[in-house]
């Protein structure tokens, strides 16, 4: 046996945790599909602290329990925000205090991008730029299903979503591809100290 696949079987599975909106909570999210259904063998379902319609800063009371039991917890929010008509550089606030409140209870925060809106298209692109930067800044991990769902405007692909808000069947599959590849690395990273 080689000494790296040795090294693999001695390497307890992560705990990985959500702190979302719908996107994580909807049958057939991309977390549903991921962690949820076992389909990352190096990740352990954590807290799926999903609330369909929450902006950033009503996640806050999700806090202690999404980062209960450490590990990764991955932090999706904004969507609400902008719906709500917050600006881009608003709702990266409540999303930076969400990443906060994760590090100050001993967890490790995982930014992620927010999906396309057929109506608040650019201000999603805004968005998701500024989530790049301020992970990138932190030195945070970050998950993208966004780009393989998004036209360059920040709209939805043409029959990815029925509501323009959500993902449907056939655009939650490319999205749950791309985070099964991204948990998987980042998993594999954290258990690698």
């Amino acid at each position: 046996m080689s000494s790296t696949r040795a090294d693999e079987s001695d390497t307890a599975p992560v705990m990985v945790s959500v702190l979302s909106d719908s996107h994580a909570y909807n049958a057939g999210s991309w977390w549903r599909q991921t962690v949820v259904s076992g389909n990352i063998p190096d990740a352990e379902l954590g807290a799926f602290e999903s609330q369909p319609g929450a902006t950033s800063t009503t996640l806050i009371k999700l806090l202690d329990a999404a980062a209960a039991h450490g590990g990764l917890v991955l932090v999706q929010a904004g969507t609400n925000d902008l719906i709500a008509g917050r600006r881009p550089a608003t709702a990266l606030t409540g999303i930076e205090a969400l990443w906060d409140g994760i590090t100050e209870r001993g967890a490790t925060p995982v930014a992620m991008l927010v999906p396309p809106s057929n109506k608040h298209g650019q201000q999603t692109v805004e968005l998701n730029d500024l989530i790049r930067k301020a992970a990138a800044k932190r030195g945070l991990a970050l998950i993208d299903v966004y780009t393989v769902v998004a036209n360059p405007d920040g709209t939805w692909r043409h029959g990815l979503t029925t509501d323009g808000i959500h993902a449907n069947a056939e655009g939650s599959a490319p999205m749950a591809a791309a985070a099964q590849e991204q948990i998987k690395r980042i998993a594999a990273e954290y258990a690698g100290g």
